[in-house]
């Protein structure tokens, strides 16, 4: 539910599959998973979401006050986090993908509210103005790294959410142009001596 994940397939020993997925066994997911079919050993279940949008209204409060899960047994905050984002599963967000770094988000947010896009966290989305409140909205990383999208006002919105590389990106580029072309000319460099002695 923390990934919006909405099918799982579980692999048997009788799977053709060579690599087993999950050392638990089947019944983690059968007490609490729908089984839609089995097939050949692979069974298929359906995850019990209360909202299956990548973007979902939150509580701002709530999110901010989850404490980071210290190892993936740490139940405590994973139940509080599922419950925070299935409160508000009946306000529907819309969210499209335009392109792999073009998304449109529309929906409406009230008092103390935001969005959580149900991906990465990445310093490189940025908010686009559209429809309502496109000015003025500001992002910040939750407890399990995801992003959360804060409107500077309630009420209703029509974003983009827009991916950029940073800035450390092309930082990270030309250092490695600088260290290929340190290394050419240094090898150049090496080579030319040498034949000078060889004529």
């Amino acid at each position: 539910k923390i990934a919006n994940v909405g099918k799982i397939i579980y692999t048997t020993g009788g799977s053709a599959e060579p690599y087993k997925d999950y050392k638990v066994g089947e019944n983690k997911f059968s007490s609490t998973m729908t089984k839609v079919f089995e097939e050949r050993g692979d069974v298929y279940y359906s995850s019990p979401l209360k909202n299956d949008s990548l973007a979902k209204v939150v509580d701002l409060a709530e999110i901010k006050s989850i404490k980071k899960p210290k190892n993936a047994i740490d139940s405590g905050p994973i139940y509080q986090y599922v419950s925070a984002i299935e409160k508000g599963a009946d306000k529907k967000i819309s969210f499209e993908k335009i392109t792999d770094s073009r998304y449109k988000i529309a929906g409406e947010v009230g008092e103390g509210e935001g969005v959580l896009v149900q991906q990465t966290y990445d310093s490189g989305w940025s908010v686009k103005a559209g429809l309502g409140q496109g000015g003025g909205w500001s992002k910040f990383k939750d407890s399990f790294d995801f992003m959360i999208l804060v409107p500077k006002n309630p009420g209703s919105f029509e974003i983009e959410l827009v991916y950029t590389k940073p800035i450390g990106v092309y930082v990270g580029y030309l250092i490695t142009l600088v260290t290929i072309g340190f290394i050419i000319k240094r090898f150049f460099n090496l080579q030319t001596p040498f034949k000078k002695k060889v004529s």
